[in-house]
């Protein structure tokens, strides 16, 4: 499916920045990228929450394409942004790929702060599937940076799974019992 610059049927930058994570979705990270720079040139800095969603996704794609410096500084530009409207959700996700990438590059430290950030964040929505990448996160960070006998969070990340809405997911987890 190809997704236009403005979005297929919304031609707003939301509706851009929907298209850009459809696209990254089918794997198309290039075209992704492309799709919310169009939706960040858009936010003109006059749209705070759409700002920092479009900086979040480019950093989620500069990720997958292991450009991990630019990625570190712009998850963390986005996690600010999202702080300031108090959108907890925007800012846990973008502080879980921040601790994705300090974890890749060897800033340990780094890593756990913006995870344990993260987790904090996310207990106080819902419990859903970034709570579960977050907590993963933080297992991986105190695995890597502290010892292995601090990972205990990802045994947190597993029951919480089972509790969050799963359905976005093509790969469901087991059922319990």
């Amino acid at each position: 499916m190809r997704h236009t610059l403005l979005g297929d049927s919304d031609d707003t930058p939301d509706g851009g920045l929907a298209a850009a994570y459809a696209t990254l979705e089918e794997g198309n990270v290039r075209a992704a990228y492309d799709l919310a720079a169009v939706a960040l040139s858009a936010a003109h800095g006059d749209n705070l929450r759409l700002h920092a969603r479009a900086l979040a996704c480019l950093a989620h794609c500069d990720r997958i394409q292991s450009r991990l410096r630019r990625a570190s500084g712009t998850s963390r530009k986005a996690s600010q942004l999202f702080e300031q409207p108090g959108d907890a959700h925007g800012e846990a996700n973008a502080l879980t790929t921040l601790a994705h990438v300090c974890m890749l590059l060897g800033r340990n430290d780094e890593a756990v702060e913006a995870a344990l950030l993260s987790v904090a964040l996310c207990k106080t929505t819902q419990p859903q599937p970034p709570a579960v990448l977050a907590l993963n996160c933080l297992g991986l960070a105190y695995s890597w940076g502290v010892g292995p006998a601090q990972a205990m969070p990802g045994d947190t990340a597993a029951s919480l799974l089972h509790r969050s809405d799963t359905s976005m997911y093509k790969v469901k987890p087991r059922p319990r019992g």
